[in-house]
């Protein structure tokens, strides 16, 4: 599976990366190996579902955790292994898995927890609804 630009992703040139980052364009942004990643700020504000790290999930304000529904997907490691050699990505398995190892430690900021391998989206869907009848209620 490969991203595509536009669609999973927007990618930009290097030194777009660094204006937009100069000019705080970013509500979020990191760095590991080579790789930039940037959520800008329209984004952040237009979009309804995002994949962060925990670091970012720990970085919300009260007030956009409170409006935030986090989805922890814990897959036993095994699953992940097994996936993550079948996409043949740019990134080693081992440096993967041992990065999620690292950054998912003690994560707890989390509101629902998947952790059957089989989950389908209507799944997600189904615990998304749930959250939404929630905020309704209030």
């Amino acid at each position: 599976m490969r991203e595509i630009n536009g669609k999973d992703y927007h990618f930009v040139q290097e030194y777009t990366f660094k204006i937009m980052s100069k000019m705080k364009s970013f509500r979020f942004e990191e760095q590991f190996n080579d790789w930039k990643y940037g959520t800008s700020t329209s984004h952040w504000i237009q979009a309804k579902i995002f994949i962060f790290p925990p670091f970012v999930v720990k970085s919300l304000s009260p007030e956009e955790r409170e409006e935030s529904c986090i989805m922890y997907l814990n897959i036993d490691e095994k699953v992940r292994r097994k996936r993550l050699e079948k996409r043949k990505d740019a990134d080693s398995v081992e440096r993967r898995l041992n990065a999620d190892s690292k950054d998912f430690a003690d994560f707890s900021e989390y509101d629902y927890l998947v952790n059957n391998p089989f989950f389908c989206a209507k799944d997600i869907a189904t615990l998304l609804q749930a959250q939404l009848d929630k905020w309704e209620k209030k």
